[in-house]
């Protein structure tokens, strides 16, 4: 997660990310999904529009985050990223045969950081 926002926080140039923070990373068991929780406080409470609008913004920006992530996190694969709006992290992981937007209880294991 903090990789992550940093790279948002200092690499980005998109003025439509501008304040967006990272707040939570949900992997999948198999670690090939990434649900990544995003919050900006210039839309708090966010419209539909604007969360559209931040979550386009992130899909123009994944394949840059996916490569320089592969540069700076050990891991043999960078998971797939998908934004979505969300303040508070729920402690959730994704499994990997769910629909996408089912979710399952963590045990406890925190592979978000």
């Amino acid at each position: 997660r903090e990789e992550l926002d940093a790279l948002v926080r200092d690499e980005l140039r998109d003025p439509a990310l501008d304040g967006v923070t990272i707040t939570a990373v949900d992997l999948s068991v198999d670690y090939r999904n990434a649900r990544v929780r995003f919050w900006s406080p210039r839309a708090a409470p966010p419209t539909r529009d604007e969360r559209d609008r931040l979550e386009k913004a992130f899909a123009r920006a994944t394949p840059f985050l996916r490569a320089t992530l592969t540069e700076s996190v050990d891991l043999k694969q960078v998971p797939m990223l998908r934004f979505v709006w969300g303040q508070a992290a729920e402690q959730h992981a994704i499994s990997p045969d769910s629909p996408d937007d089912a979710i399952e209880p963590k045990l406890g294991l925190d592979r978000a950081s």
